[in-house]
């Protein structure tokens, strides 16, 4: 054998030792990632199993996210926040009369599903209808509970509102908002406030119609919560 030909067969017999190595590894990789597959599934099913299972328990024990809280006056007066609550109802519940079923209960029998095997077409319409029923009764008391957390938040936001009230002829100074153009000579540092102004009219709607001092009228409206009353400084005065 010449050493043109033992190069040859040590080059071919390189590439298919290589090529024999690389299929045995990923037989071995696909094996692995089999293996893995079936632990994670298994894993997944047992834990898929034991949420249903607490998740029945917690419903059957009465449970339930929609906890009503309730406040008393003293936590009203400290300035917190009041969220309407729908005590233990959901508001699926409150609309249909009855609980929202997932598709994972149908799977694993829950209580309503084994109570709705055991009746018939006629049993089941008239559940179905008492139900709706006393849904109505639901309704009116979760409408007053409503009304009264309204009316709390009423009272704590007119605790801290304060009405302005403005007559003919009172000087005021007017709120400059965003899309007014500051004065460049100032820059950021521009004034939040131009004026005085004097009220030529009062509407009915919390707004008043403004003057220059010079008699020239403004043509639309303001609001009384961009106004503030005008109170001259001693300078002024004294002038």
């Amino acid at each position: 054998m010449t050493r043109t030909q033992q190069r040859h067969f040590q080059r071919n017999y390189g590439q298919m030792m290589r090529q024999q190595q690389g299929v045995e590894r990923s037989k071995a990789t696909s094996e692995i990632k089999v293996v893995n597959q079936n632990v994670l599934e298994d894993k997944n099913e047992e834990n898929i199993e034991e949420l249903m299972k607490e998740s029945i328990e917690n419903e059957c024990v009465g449970k339930s996210r929609f906890e009503h809280r309730k406040k008393d006056e003293d936590e009203d007066d400290s300035g917190r926040l009041i969220t309407i609550q729908f005590g233990t109802l959901s508001p699926f519940q409150l609309t249909y009369g009855q609980e929202a079923l997932l598709p994972r209960k149908i799977n694993v029998q829950s209580i309503r599903m084994a109570l709705q095997n055991d009746l018939n077409g006629d049993q089941y319409t008239e559940a179905l209808a008492q139900s709706l029923l006393e849904l109505d009764k639901i309704k009116l008391d979760i409408l007053d509970k409503l009304q009264v957390q309204k009316q709390k938040m009423a009272k704590y936001y007119n605790r801290k509102f304060v009405a302005k009230f403005f007559r003919l002829g009172d000087l005021v100074w007017k709120t400059i908002l965003l899309l007014t153009s500051k004065d460049p000579k100032y820059g950021k540092w521009s004034p939040n406030w131009e004026g005085p102004y004097r009220v030529e009219n009062v509407l009915s709607n919390e707004a008043y119609h403004l003057e220059d001092l010079d008699g020239t009228k403004h043509v639309r409206s303001t609001n009384e919560k961009y106004l503030q009353k005008y109170v001259p400084s001693v300078q002024k005065v004294n002038d």
